[in-house]
């Protein structure tokens, strides 16, 4: 057994591609839609009617040429033939040599007709031999022919379940039928037989004379081989020989099958591109001959012209085509290192293998044609992006522009074929949101309100929508509402509440930041005057408390307003209240930790006092103060009310900030929620 396919794997080497149909859940799709074997089997309608329906016996000829068509060795074939019962049948067997492909041809050849036309009866066995012969890499495909409705000798509704049945058992398996209508008395149910093959992603052909079978066969072995029709001729016999030319169109070509249909045997001879005779049959030329048809299989042929000398009898119509086999592969590369996010685009290339090897012939790039097919498995909808070519490969690229997932696809055609590379999903990852300022405080005066913006607070590298979600240790202090990105805060009562916000992309992304939240009293009828007096006498007391040394906070807020000295752009004032920070603290922490200004990190601050900073500058910022430079280096006090100026390196950014008194800013407050 293991010499048997050692021998079937070297011949294998110049075969070709046969009926290499798409079925992503077998085995053979690693190799995309090319695969070098297939496992065949015909379903003939053996019915009496086929008597009128094809007197000339084309079925069996047309069936006997799609057999010389296959490859040299390789492929496997059966048959079953059907009436109102099993009239003759054949399991899988190997077609590796002339007697192989002969025995499976006088078997179609010398059928008996029955009686009744038992579509589900036959179908469900074709099903059955060939789920237990077929080779998991090899492609699978049934042909089935009718000339008449399914009109079983059993009861119905028993050939009706045979038939679903089978339908069933062939989409399992991933086994495409392909189906012929032979519609001479107009009783074929069409309807069925495109059931059939639509179901199992075949293909229906439907035909009132029997003549059009062999073109029919033609059709499906060039379809499904991902294969074209490169070349058809037709001429009229005159008696004579006539000169066809066949152009060989490259140096791939692995088997270039030429058929010739008529209704009387031809005479044939051959000119190589050299114009030397070449002997028919030879060494690597293979003649098949019927009543209906001649072929001749150049195995190998050189690049270029030949010449077909064809002698038919006077009148005969005789059609000519070529269909060339190659043994190559489209392999299709995503050149994505790193996780893909939404929006960004993904390189893809794709080359040509023939034998494992990627095919280096610059020539035959250039007559290439390749297409990037992006399906969104979402909604099917597909995009077609052309492919440019890059000496032997061609590249796209494709931008992703959502988080679904896409199948990805290389098409490349050339003058005689088609081949599809294995489809990859890619899809990308989701970016949770990301928190713009570090906790932080708000002042609230009862019975007023605030309204926060929380795209402020909250971003979405994606530019996801974001849903908020807020909670509260203590609802009795204040009233909190959000609606779309405004969160409105209300005081109630005297006290203090830590909210915490969450942000969600509703995509599994979320980020949670807290808020603690002051609430002040304040009698909000008494004139302005009277209120500013109270909390200046209050904020006098609080100052002239002492505190240790050591345990030194810093008090008050910071006025901060920011300049771009290259866009020109200069930002709203800004109070940032620092009495939540302990110890040292940076500028880089005072902006809320925004990269953007990554260079103030080792500018430091720490109180001295109540009323006074110490700031020391490690960075490559400059500091300012009136516009004269200052040596910070060792440190330098910032008093209440002092405006200091940090300018980043290349004064691309101008940072200005004034330390103000926590009392004053609160009056400040007062004045603008009074207002509101």
């Amino acid at each position: 057994m293991i010499k048997k396919r050692s021998a079937i794997f070297v011949a294998l080497m110049f075969a070709i591609t046969l009926l290499p149909f798409i079925a992503s859940d077998n085995a053979a799709a690693e190799n995309g839609d090319y695969t070098s074997k297939v496992d065949v089997v015909f379903v003939v309608d053996s019915s009496k009617s086929m008597k009128t329906s094809d007197p000339q016996g084309l079925t069996a000829e047309a069936m006997k040429m799609f057999i010389d068509m296959c490859h040299i060795k390789g492929d496997k074939g059966g048959m079953v033939a059907y009436s109102g019962n099993i009239i003759n049948e054949s399991k899988l067997n190997y077609m590796n040599t002339e007697a192989d492909k002969a025995a499976l041809k006088n078997t179609l050849a010398s059928l008996e007709l029955g009686d009744w036309t038992d579509i589900g009866l036959g179908l469900n066995r074709a099903v059955s031999i060939l789920r237990a012969g077929h080779d998991s890499d090899h492609k699978p495909a049934i042909i089935l022919l009718s000339d008449g409705k399914n009109d079983p000798q059993r009861d119905k509704t028993a050939s009706q379940d045979d038939l679903a049945a089978a339908i069933n058992e062939a989409k399992a398996q991933s086994f495409p039928v392909y189906t012929i209508g032979l519609n001479a008395d107009g009783t074929v149910d069409e309807n069925q037989l495109k059931l059939i093959s639509s179901e199992t992603n075949g293909k229906n052909f439907i035909t009132n004379n029997a003549n059009d079978l062999p073109q029919i066969l033609r059709e499906i072995y060039a379809e499904n081989s991902r294969l074209k029709i490169s070349q058809q001729n037709t001429i009229t016999g005159n008696g004579l020989f006539q000169d066809v030319a066949i152009n060989i169109p490259d140096s791939n070509n692995v088997e270039a099958n030429i058929t010739l249909l008529s209704s009387n045997p031809v005479e044939l001879k051959l000119t190589d591109i050299n114009g030397n005779s070449v002997r028919i049959p030879s060494e690597n030329i293979i003649y098949s001959k019927s009543n209906s048809y001649s072929m001749l299989k150049l195995v190998s042929p050189a690049k270029g012209n030949w010449t077909l000398s064809v002698k038919g009898n006077s009148g005969d119509r005789i059609d000519i085509s070529l269909i060339s086999n190659y043994d190559f592969k489209t392999v299709m590369g995503i050149n994505q290192e790193t996780n893909i996010y939404k929006g960004d685009k993904v390189a893809v290339s794709a080359y040509m293998e023939s034998n494992g090897q990627k095919l280096e012939d610059d020539e035959f790039y250039s007559t290439l044609k390749a297409t990037l097919n992006v399906k969104n498995l979402e909604n099917g909808q597909i995009q077609e992006i052309e492919m440019t070519r890059n000496g032997n490969s061609f590249g796209a690229e494709v931008t992703i522009p959502d988080e679904n997932s896409y199948e990805l696809t290389s098409k490349i055609e050339g003058s005689g074929f088609t081949r599809d590379s294995t489809a990859k999903i890619i899809g990308a990852v989701n970016r949770a949101p990301v928190s713009l300022k570090k906790n932080g405080s708000i002042i609230l005066w009862t019975k007023n309100t605030k309204s926060i913006d929380l795209t402020k607070f909250f971003s979405d590298m994606d530019k996801d929508k974001l849903n908020y979600t807020v909670s509260s240790t203590s609802l009795d202090t204040i009233n909190i509402k959000i609606s779309e990105n405004i969160m409105q805060l209300q005081g109630r009562k005297w006290g203090a509440s830590t909210i915490t916000l969450t942000a969600d992309d509703g995509k599994g992304g979320s980020i949670t930041s807290q808020i603690k939240i002051r609430v002040w009293f304040l009698t909000y009828l008494l004139p302005a005057g009277l209120a500013a007096l109270f909390i200046l006498l209050a904020a006098g007391l609080l100052i002239k408390r002492k505190i240790a040394r050591d345990n030194i906070s810093p008090a008050g807020q910071m006025l901060v307003k920011i300049k771009n000295e290259e866009t020109g752009s200069t930002s709203s004032d800004e109070y940032i209240d620092i009495n939540d920070f302990k110890g040292a603290f940076s500028v880089f922490e005072i902006l809320g930790s925004n990269p953007a200004y990554e260079e103030t990190r080792k500018v430091m601050l720490k109180a001295k006092d109540e009323e006074t900073l110490i700031l020391t500058n490690n960075s490559q910022c400059t500091i300012e103060s009136g516009g004269t430079e200052l040596d910070a280096s060792k440190g330098h006090l910032v008093k209440l009310n002092d405006t200091i100026e940090v300018i980043t390196p290349g004064r691309k950014q101008i940072i200005s900030m004034k330390y103000c008194w926590r009392s004053l800013v609160m009056l400040d407050s007062l004045f603008k929620d009074g207002a509101e």
